[in-house]
């Protein structure tokens, strides 16, 4: 991409972003964080741009799935920034909740409160699918401060929200509070029920992201073979060769 001068192509964002987002859901996390670095430095220096709270929340998520806290936590700050430059609530809330999750990973629970708390307040009315799974992290790290009655409520008032339990992490977080909930409360056989069911969930989620790998590896190589046929007939006589940077813009 870089060899052939990707950021004077037309619609280059889009096109990136589109990868961006089929490596990630893919699970190719250091790829997908390559695409994503593209797309800001075409956005460039240009800090009211109004795509830079989604990137660079999209940057701290992907950052967040190679284990880098670090840089996810510099990610969702530089989002929060640029969203209340914006007046953008809904980025704000979403880049707070997820700056507050990355603080839980690292153990920090107390500092993680404040930010889940932001989101709920931003996002509730108008993003509540998204706050049902903040709803999920606050009580988890209520759970780990050994608030355990605050975060029963919290946990029993996420699914109210109608979260989606197919395409987005919602059951995995849900179901692995709800086993810690009930490991605190004494309640070990239904603890056992949710890691259970924790489990069952993981390998679906594993068995359908290897079946779209599959499906993805195949359709690039029937892309490739239709690029090949087309460089070939661009050749017979008659026919305008097709610049090679145009082929590799469609496939690379």
């Amino acid at each position: 991409m870089r060899r052939i001068g990707y950021n004077r192509l037309p619609l280059v964002r889009d096109f990136l972003n589109n990868l961006f987002i089929l490596h990630y859901q893919l699970g190719d996390y250091p790829a997908a964080l390559d695409y994503m670095k593209m797309i800001l430095a075409d956005v460039g220096a240009d800090s009211t741009s109004k795509v830079l709270p989604f990137f660079y929340g999209n940057l701290g998520e992907t950052y967040l799935k190679l284990r880098n806290t670090s840089k996810a936590k510099e990610a969702f700050l530089k989002s929060i920034s640029f969203a209340r430059q914006q007046h953008d609530p809904v980025w704000e809330g979403i880049s707070s909740g997820n700056y507050g999750y990355a603080l839980q990973l690292e153990g920090q629970y107390v500092k993680a409160l404040p930010f889940f708390y932001r989101d709920i307040q931003l996002n509730l009315k108008l993003l509540p699918d998204n706050t049902a799974i903040t709803y999920v992290f606050l009580a988890n790290s209520l759970l780990h401060l050994d608030s355990t009655e605050k975060a029963g409520i919290y946990l029993k008032q996420a699914p109210q929200l109608k979260p989606d339990w197919i395409l987005s992490s919602f059951g995995l977080h849900y179901y692995k509070a709800m086993a810690l909930y009930f490991q605190k409360t004494g309640n070990y056989r239904s603890a056992f029920l949710y890691q259970d069911s924790l489990l069952r969930l993981s390998d679906s989620l594993r068995i359908k992201n290897d079946l779209a790998h599959f499906k993805s590896v195949t359709l690039t190589f029937k892309e490739e073979r239709l690029l090949a046929e087309t460089r070939l007939h661009s050749l017979k006589p008659g026919n305008c060769v097709i610049p090679e940077t145009q082929l590799l813009f469609f496939y690379c």
